[in-house]
């Protein structure tokens, strides 16, 4: 009874010692599939494939995602993806670490940064 009350009151207490708590702020691992995170994935592409072609003057270059390697999310006013993509720009192929932001009233995403790896 007094351990059942424990995890009910301390749910957190109950995890085992290997698993980490995620830190308030902090990043943590999410999923390449989940929706949110192919859609922010998405426009991260479509966003970078568009600052190249104004930059270049050259409609020619395409941008398609690959895979999402990985990503990691961090809650703040809304939510940022880090996300390690695999792109394929117009026949090479090349890896990029990109963060969106969502906006918290889920009216769009802004591209904080692109790096090429």
């Amino acid at each position: 009874m007094v351990l059942l009350l424990l995890v009910v009151l301390f749910p957190g207490s109950g995890k085992s010692a290997e698993t980490p708590p995620a830190l308030a702020g902090g990043y943590f691992d999410a999923s390449v599939t989940d929706a949110q995170v192919l859609s922010a994935a998405a426009f991260a592409i479509r966003t970078q494939e568009k600052t190249a072609q104004g930059k270049n003057n050259t409609p020619a270059t395409q941008y398609v995602l690959v895979k999402i390697l990985s990503v990691r999310q961090q809650v703040v006013a809304g939510m940022n993806y880090r996300l390690k993509l695999a792109v394929r720009v117009n026949s090479e192929e090349k890896q990029a670490e990109a963060v969106v932001y969502q906006k918290l009233s889920n009216a769009g995403y802004e591209l904080t940064s692109w790096e090429w790896k």
